[in-house]
């Protein structure tokens, strides 16, 4: 089930990729109808960004489905957060570090990229991750984007 979700998505995405409101409502229609059987929201909450804004648009997508709840990042964004804090700032060696991990790339290949030891970039990561107040990578690069160093 959670495929053919999947691809629905993935359809809906082409479809507004191309101009196609109308066609991508039916197709994400037909998505949410597939995922409210099982209340599979992660799909949805992985979908590209543009089918995630359109639906956010289509109010009435969202009411009609309101089992999706508030887990959705559109219903997060129209809340206020509070502004994460970067209490110490980062060092030109950790930006660098953190341009890489913005770009997927393993601890192996910052450290070939960047001229330096594994351990030396597995120390910066976790400076990154201290001054981000971040568990993981994904999510030090997440707080990084909305603090605008990246």
């Amino acid at each position: 089930m959670d495929v053919r979700v999947d691809s629905w998505l993935i359809r809906a995405g082409a479809e507004l990729a191309d101009g196609h409101r109308d066609r991508a409502r039916r197709v994400l229609v037909k998505a949410l109808n597939l995922a409210e059987r099982e209340r599979l929201r992660r799909p949805l909450l992985e979908a590209p960004m543009a089918v995630r804004r359109f639906l956010r648009e289509e109010r009435d997508l969202s009411v009609r489905h309101a089992w999706l709840g508030v887990t959705l990042p559109a219903a997060r964004a129209a809340r206020p957060l509070a502004a994460p804090v970067v209490v110490e700032s980062l060092t030109t060696r950790e930006t660098e570090v953190l341009a890489h991990l913005a770009q997927l790339l393993s601890t192996e290949e910052t450290a070939r990229t960047m001229y330096v030891s594994i351990n030396t970039v597995k120390t910066h990561v976790r400076g990154l991750l201290r001054k981000l107040a971040a568990t993981r990578r994904n999510e030090a690069v997440r707080r990084a984007r909305e603090l605008g160093l990246l």
